[in-house]
């Protein structure tokens, strides 16, 4: 950040009496914020001290009651909100979820009372010096043990967490007049399986998909009509930007680009049975055509076959080690893999120029050196004759509320050999195709689908996706497809809902996150300017002007009209000239760069973007 505002103490607030249970649910309005906070926590950031307002609430209505021994709980429907003395209306709002593994769980703990906060390299630090609010959101776990209710029903298929969340992102909206924080700058924040529920809910914000399931759980805003037997909602759940690392998505598909990535690999290896790498080879194959199908294109709007995903992963990769050789230097990235168990540096070359070139082959082949390969089928694996090691499966994703799993691709489907589950052609008679046929297979594929972006990224009518989006993969991580993760990059900035896509595959960076701070949270402050701006000049102009007004002005913004002689910008100020019984369109281009220093004084770059707002200046007389 360029400066820092010094932290200030706001009003006390009465502490609730200890005796107050853990979560708080109002008898009167079960969605409404407490009156009062679960505690007030006292921390320092950077030495500075801070009071920070804890609630603990469950975030629905009627919230599942999970079986936990002998008892039930309310935990995992539930959110710890953390609310800093120095947070304003208009501060945005970090809503941190909980899913790693896919496995979903209670709600995380982020500011912990009488702890010290860096507020350069620590999220949380960075979060409460700048008065942002973080949020906390627990979902539903698919964990042996959590995943089922008191009535013994599994309550955790997908997409009960993208749901989960979906409501906690209502239930803060809801309750927006009644704390501070902006409901219209969340920022979801998540690694691995949290990742993947982070793009998720970036991508299908809104998309009344969901309606019926957020109103079985009573999530706030969604209402039934009995007589037309529809669901309308009177609150959002789309948010505004991600801050998401490693996302473990695209599940469908995923066991197919894993292949695609790695099946020269396997064979290189040479460790794998006749049976592995015959499923191997048709996974392969297999994800050509899907991939096809998305229609992406690329950075110029050409298309994007999938006998080019190979060249995009490459530039990507080639991309970030120009910026490691400068950001990081020659010797350190020589040590960084010197450090490794697999120390080779073969794989790539930098010229005089600082050009770097990779060799793909002898790539895949490093990442593989230093973690060895999931199984095949790498995610959806229940079942399957072939060997895969716990915990690598998501196949508990599928399945009704009175089976453990059910598979949820072909393959999968074909060869499952574990008699008596109930699930495959070996138990149901059925091969895949026919399966999904039938109201039972639809019903997995739409599962599928609702905890996957893709659909509703390449779709201009399913969902409004975030219009920023700042996400990671490592260099070095293994646990998806390099493919999943660049064919969601095209998705993102091929989508018409996102203003700016921030994504790079991180230098030699393994399976995790929040490993770049400064750079992360000097991303989110430029992106919540950039939006300011273009929400100002936004409330300026209406379909019609008639006559001048200020417009925001700044380093990084300018005005380009289309028809000068009738509108335009001279230092900030509107001016309009109408022309005679004539009325005239002008459409004006808006550019915003907005630039800020990160918190370890480096600069990592802008948010660079362009908006236009067309309008009509109705003639003289008219």
């Amino acid at each position: 950040m360029k400066s820092r505002k010094l932290l200030t103490i706001a009003m006390a607030i009465v502490l609730v009496l200890a005796l107050l249970p853990t979560i708080v649910i109002a008898d009167d309005d079960p969605l409404a914020l407490p009156s009062t906070p679960t505690a007030e926590l006292h921390v320092t950031v950077d030495g500075f001290p801070l009071t920070v307002y804890q609630y603990n609430v469950v975030y629905v209505a009627n919230p599942v009651p999970v079986k936990e021994g002998d008892s039930f709980t309310y935990d995992y429907q539930a959110m710890n909100i953390y609310v800093p003395a120095n947070a304003e209306e208009d501060s945005p709002i970090i809503l941190q979820d909980n899913n790693g593994g896919w496995n979903g769980g209670k709600a995380g703990t982020s500011v912990t009372d009488g702890a010290n906060y860096d507020s350069i390299n620590n999220k949380v630090g960075q979060a409460l010096m700048a008065g942002y609010v973080i949020a906390n959101v627990g979902c539903r776990s698919r964990f042996p043990g959590r995943n089922q209710d008191v009535d013994g029903n599994y309550i955790a298929h997908a997409p009960a967490q993208v749901v989960d969340v979906k409501a906690a992102i209502r239930y803060l909206r809801y309750n927006d007049s009644a704390m501070p924080g902006d409901t219209n700058r969340i920022i979801i924040t998540g690694t691995s399986g949290g990742g993947a529920l982070g793009v998720a809910i970036a991508a299908s914000g809104n998309s009344p998909e969901y309606y019926p399931l957020l109103h079985d759980i009573g999530a706030a805003g969604v209402t039934y009509d009995a007589q037309s037997d529809t669901y309308s909602s009177t609150l959002d759940d789309n948010v505004f930007g991600t801050v998401l690392y490693c996302a473990i998505t695209d599940l469908d598909h995923m066991d197919a680009a894993y292949e695609w990535m790695y099946n020269e690999t396997r064979k290189e290896l040479g460790i794998y049975s006749a049976e592995q790498m015959a499923a191997s080879d048709w996974l392969q194959k297999n994800y050509v055509p899907y991939f096809n199908r998305l229609g992406l294109r690329d950075e110029n709007g050409k298309r994007m076959p999938a006998e080019k995903l190979d060249e995009a992963i490459i530039a990507i990769a080639e991309k970030e080690i120009e910026e490691a050789y400068v950001e990081v230097g020659p010797a350190q990235m020589d040590a960084d893999i010197a450090a490794l168990s697999y120390p080779d540096s073969s794989w790539y070359s930098i010229d005089a120029n600082g050009k770097a070139t990779v060799d793909m082959d002898k790539y895949l082949y490093f990442v593989v050196g230093n973690r060895a390969l999931k199984g095949v089928p790498a995610a959806d694996n229940v079942g399957s004759p072939l060997p895969f090691i716990p915990p690598y499966s998501e196949s508990t994703l599928g399945g009704t509320t009175s089976q453990v799993y059910s598979n949820f691709t072909e393959w999968t489907w074909n060869n499952n050999a574990l008699p008596g589950d109930g699930v495959g052609w070996d138990d149901t008679g059925l091969p895949w195709r026919a399966f999904i046929q039938t109201d039972a297979g639809k019903a997995v594929l739409l599962q599928m689908k609702m905890i996957n972006p893709m659909p509703y990224l390449i779709s201009d009518t399913e969902g409004d996706s975030a219009p920023y989006w700042y996400f990671r993969h490592g260099m070095l991580d293994r646990d998806t497809s390099f493919a999943v993760e660049v064919a969601m990059y095209y998705a993102v900035l091929n989508a018409n809902d996102v203003s700016n896509t921030n994504f790079e595959l991180a230098w030699l960076k393994p399976h995790g996150g929040d490993y770049d701070v400064p750079e992360a949270y000097e991303w989110v402050a430029e992106a919540v300017d950039n939006a300011n701006v273009f929400d100002a000049v936004d409330a300026l102009i209406g379909d019609t002007v008639t006559e001048g007004f200020t417009l925001p002005t700044g380093d990084g913004i300018t005005y380009t009209s289309s028809n000068e002689d009738v509108f335009k910008v001279v230092n900030g100020e509107a001016v309009v000239t109408r022309l005679k019984n004539k009325d005239v369109t002008v459409t004006l281009t808006v550019r915003v760069v907005s630039d800020e220093i990160a918190g370890d004084g480096y600069n990592y770059g802008n948010v660079d973007v362009t908006h236009t707002f067309t309008f009509t200046v109705p003639g003289k007389g008219k």
